[in-house]
């Protein structure tokens, strides 16, 4: 029979687990299903695919991961998502280069609204003094979308909160 001490481990090691699988195991699993279907040299591999997408990625082809801020700045109680946040992004560098000429990015959000209020109240701590708009998160990803040479970067939007 296990401890008290032994279950709450065992619980935390499979939450550890779980929030790792979703929140990086997904975006990696898909990135290495996708080396599968382009070509690492999409210019010499396009005989097996479509005209239509091997086009598409070719001209304008853009993956965008999110990671976050935990990754930056380390708060109580986020070490989990500070490892992942990390580790996303530098799984968005490596594929800017293994997928070249797609195009590969991260944005890095901060806080969102709405947030419990504990959260608002930080905020005015930061250079923005506000949580953003989910809006204003969405412009970074429209952005690296739209900017064909900008690739392998992480996008923080997080109104300077990595900055305190």
């Amino acid at each position: 029979m296990k401890s008290k001490l032994e279950e709450d481990v065992d619980v935390a090691h499979e939450s550890w687990w779980q929030t790792f699988e979703v929140v990086f195991g997904v975006p990696f699993l898909a990135a290495i299903a996708l080396q599968f279907v382009v070509p690492l040299s999409l210019p010499q591999g396009y005989s097996h695919l479509p005209s239509s997408l091997a086009a598409s990625l070719s001209e304008n082809g853009s993956i965008i991961l999110t990671s976050g801020i935990a990754g930056e700045k380390i708060y109580q109680g986020a070490s989990t998502m500070a490892l992942i946040n990390s580790a996303t992004e530098t799984l968005g560098r490596s594929l800017a280069v293994e997928l070249a000429p797609v195009r590969v990015n991260v944005v890095s959000p901060g806080f969102v609204k709405p947030k419990p209020r504990a959260l608002q109240e930080m905020a005015n701590q930061f250079p923005a003094q506000r949580l953003a708009s989910p809006g204003e998160i969405a412009l970074a990803y429209l952005r690296l979308m739209e900017n064909e040479y900008v690739t392998g970067t992480v996008t923080v939007v997080d109104g300077g909160a990595t900055l305190m």
